[in-house]
């Protein structure tokens, strides 16, 4: 639906809002004076005013902060996923920071090639740390054990990283490239020494990378922000898609979607560690 004018959302907010705020004011003043009450007779009656007022503002705000998000009548922001841990706290602020196109001199003097080998490097281990998280489902998934699994898994991980170093915000102060350069070549050299990928699959493990990034990033842009869509259309079913397209993904797409909005967090703290330290 198409967004409400701003200007005409501020008119309903003041007649919805305000009119009986101010009107149950005049009428208690009314027969205040009509009736001629004392000074503890307006004092009691103007604290119970201000605490329905109060109150009536707050469940007008409540509500009409979810009602018109749900109809589309204003942008209602995408909230990430809870952060983990006590550490974590900031994720949130930094996940939506990334999409944002402000240039940060700090980020030009990142070494962004180090930053990308660095993250190349140790994606097996990161991606085990996935694999640990899953097996903690109910039933344990014994197909973790499966190189197809892990192969998936790799990829699924490494589009976190390609889309925090595609983001307007890294594009923009030129860390894109010499971040993917080095993050691909140091990726490339972990999983060929799992036997995950080999010289002669190359090619086909970037056209699979340039088939399943697009296709997340669709997939994760387009979240419900209501959080009804957990399962269709996620992130995490469209892992399962690749993972087995002869099948219907089954209920560890919401797990997965779960994991991927982790990882980007975790992706994002990081870029902000790194500009702060800049």
């Amino acid at each position: 639906m198409k967004e409400f004018p701003r200007a005409w959302i501020g008119v309903l907010y003041g007649a919805i809002v305000w009119l009986p705020v101010f009107g149950s004011l005049y009428a208690n003043i009314r027969d205040a004076l009509a009736g001629r009450w004392g000074v503890t007779d307006w004092i009691v009656m103007l604290l119970l005013w201000a605490a329905g007022a109060v109150v009536w503002m707050f469940i007008c705000d409540w509500g009409a902060h979810r009602i018109g998000g749900w109809f589309g009548w204003w942008p209602n922001s995408r909230t990430p996923a809870q952060p983990v841990d006590a550490e974590a706290e900031i994720l949130v602020g930094d996940a939506s920071a990334i999409r944002e196109p402000q240039i940060s001199m700090k980020l030009h003097s990142v070494p962004w090639d180090e930053v990308g080998a660095a993250l190349g490097s140790q994606l097996l281990k990161d991606v085990s740390r996935l694999s640990e998280e899953l097996t903690k489902t109910t039933p344990p998934l014994r197909e973790l054990r499966h190189l197809r699994w892990r192969y998936e898994l790799c990829l699924f991980h490494m589009f976190w990283a390609w889309y925090v170093a595609t983001s307007p915000r890294l594009a923009n102060a030129n860390a894109t490239k010499p971040f993917l350069d080095n993050y691909y070549g140091a990726a490339f050299t972990t999983l060929a020494d799992a036997g995950l990928v080999t010289k002669e699959t190359y090619a086909q493990w970037r056209r699979d990378a340039e088939v399943r990034f697009p296709a997340y990033k669709e997939a994760f842009e387009r979240a419900d922000p209501t959080g009804l869509r957990f399962y269709t259309g996620t992130v995490g079913y469209t892992f399962l898609r690749f993972l087995e397209p002869d099948r219907d993904p089954s209920g560890l797409a919401v797990i997965i979607t779960e994991l991927g909005s982790i990882i980007f967090q975790e992706l994002a703290k990081y870029i902000e560690k790194l500009e702060r330290g800049a």
